[in-house]
């Protein structure tokens, strides 16, 4: 008869368990969040263009993300700091830009992981140095 009640403390147990663990993290939400976005891409506009959108899609997929400027134009000579999500990318990835004029660049095959600030020159073309972490 004894047997009954400690299988179901041992079952309330097992249950109970994984809301404790979540409730005792010990994990700050403002480094939860750090982990979930990673380091931002820092994007610099010197194009001498308004950019209404920048999108990124992982090379050769042509899936591109939301619109990272999240409908807030950069102006010339600004800067916006992008959460690109690293830590869902595997490989070489594409940006595409979308200016004021309806014009689009899209700059291909970037080694996204290795770059952490990016600038759109007035040539068109991207601005940024590849930093390897851990090397």
């Amino acid at each position: 008869m004894k047997k009954i009640p400690v299988f179901a403390a041992i079952i309330f147990l097992f249950l109970a368990l994984p809301a404790f663990a979540e409730v005792c993290s010990t994990t700050p939400p403002a480094e939860e969040q750090q982990e979930e976005t990673g380091i931002p891409l820092e994007f610099k506009n010197s194009s001498g263009s308004v950019i209404y959108a920048i999108f990124i899609s992982e090379t050769g997929r042509n899936i591109w993300s939301e619109n990272l400027l999240k409908d807030k134009a950069l102006n010339d000579g600004e800067n916006a700091s992008l959460d690109i999500r690293r830590k869902n990318i595997l490989g070489l990835t594409d940006i595409k830009i979308i200016y004021s004029s309806g014009k689009e660049k899209i700059w291909k095959k970037l080694p996204i992981l290795e770059i952490f600030e990016i600038t759109d020159k007035k040539d068109g073309e991207p601005g940024y140095e590849r930093i390897k972490l851990g090397a």
